[in-house]
């Protein structure tokens, strides 16, 4: 009962430095909420991930993904961050626990940062094997407006052509 306690008292001291004015002093407070593990941290991680500041943001989701499965509720949630790097960095991880759907992905190619645009793009590549869903979301990406997504997509599937495939793009 007693490290129980004191886990308790340490996850409320920690998450109550997120209301800092330093961002220095946030951070800190995000690792220290991490040390907590899960379940008591992730409300407090999940609130990090709307912090103001980007360093605080992504030491949160770094947190969270240490956590693993339990939190991948919360990485759901960073799907619809302000910052890309966040949303991109869940969609790795969500991928890493399975916990990222078809949907999740197809969402994620219209996304208005090419960050998550080639996330997205690069998961559905690591896929096996490929689905009429998968090859359909492949075409998406490989009309992406940024080339370096086009490139990534063409030259990943180009090996493995078949009549379903992409053509690879002459430049």
């Amino acid at each position: 009962k007693t490290a129980a306690w004191c886990l308790f008292l340490l996850t409320l001291v920690a998450a109550a430095g997120l209301d800092y004015p330093d961002p220095a002093e946030r951070r800190a407070a995000v690792l220290e909420l991490a040390k907590g593990g899960a379940p008591a941290s992730l409300a407090g991680l999940g609130k990090a991930l709307r912090d103001d500041n980007a360093v605080v943001r992504r030491t949160a989701l770094r947190s969270l993904v240490s956590l693993g499965k339990p939190a991948a509720a919360t990485l759901q949630g960073a799907l619809a961050n302000e910052d890309g790097e966040v949303r991109a960095a869940a969609l790795r991880a969500l991928q890493g626990l399975q916990a990222l759907t078809r949907e999740q992905l197809a969402a994620a190619l219209r996304d208005r940062d090419p960050a998550v645009r080639q996330a997205s793009a690069q998961i559905l590549l690591d896929l096996k094997p490929y689905t009429d869903e998968t090859r359909a979301l492949l075409d998406l990406a490989a009309k992406d407006e940024a080339p370096a997504i086009r490139e990534l997509v063409a030259k990943a599937v180009w090996p493995y052509y078949k009549p379903t495939s992409l053509l690879r793009q002459r430049v």
